[in-house]
């Protein structure tokens, strides 16, 4: 009555694996119990409802999948809200552009933990060490599970098409209030040119912070209290109409 899959997406090709998912769903969906051990996290979220945390033999969490899958990952982090090169370390880059530090800030202070219902700005530092290129900084915003969840790139601050001469500059990105949903959020940066394209830096985890939902947020689940899943949680305008009312 139980099937006890161990890292069965560790082996085989990406058929076999496959197969593997499809048989764990239709043996659940027979009504029997699977336990699947793994630490392909996005297949655990995607198939399991509780997940059970292990660490070294002792039982560190339980509780919904991810949720549990989270702070796993958090927990694994050690990345904080700000980074900065020193002056004898080498710092990301190369003969064109160097990075200097990043950051991530919510009303001017470092943003560890964010609540949903704050913006943050994600700051770039760096600079230019020699001219001629177009230098356009962008920005990777990934999940806790890894899920790429989007990209900017420095469009519109006057700069996308014109070489910045020698000197230390600063760009920073401004993600808007009630977009992320409760989890871990890690940032990679780059610089590049891209007629012709050329990646000058490209650095991953610089940066993290958790975004948590404090009481006193007006957010998106309203009076729902149970767990809402789900990378992005944005507070939508929705309007509903009567179209036709009947009599009794």
């Amino acid at each position: 009555e139980v099937l006890i899959v161990d890292e069965v997406l560790a082996v085989g090709d990406a058929e076999f694996q496959k197969k593997c998912l499809g048989k764990m769903k239709d043996v659940a969906g027979q009504g029997r119990t699977v336990i699947f051990v793994s630490h392909n996290l996005a297949a655990v979220s995607r198939l399991c409802k509780s997940v059970v945390w292990m660490d070294r033999g002792t039982i560190k969490d339980i509780g919904e999948a991810d949720l549990i899958c989270s702070r796993y990952l958090a927990n694994d982090s050690t990345a904080s809200s700000f980074r900065k090169w020193g002056e004898g370390e080498r710092a990301p880059g190369n003969e064109w552009v160097r990075l200097r530090e990043v950051s991530a800030t919510a009303k001017g202070k470092p943003a560890n933990q964010l609540p949903i219902s704050s913006s943050v700005d994600i700051t770039m530092v760096y600079e230019v060490m020699s001219e001629g290129k177009i230098l356009v900084p962008n920005i990777h915003v990934y999940g806790d599970d890894g899920t790429l969840i989007f990209i900017s790139h420095d469009w519109f601050s006057g700069w996308r098409s014109t070489p910045k001469s020698l000197g230390v500059y600063q760009t920073t990105f401004t993600i808007p209030p009630h977009f992320f949903g409760e989890g871990r959020i890690t940032i990679k940066v780059a610089i590049g040119t891209y007629a012709p394209f050329e990646v000058h830096l490209n650095e991953a985890d610089v940066i993290a912070f958790t975004v948590v939902e404090g009481d006193s947020d007006q957010a998106s689940r309203g009076d729902y209290a149970g767990h809402l899943p789900g990378v992005v949680r944005p507070l939508l305008a929705t309007k509903t109409e009567i179209l036709h009312k009947k009599t009794a």
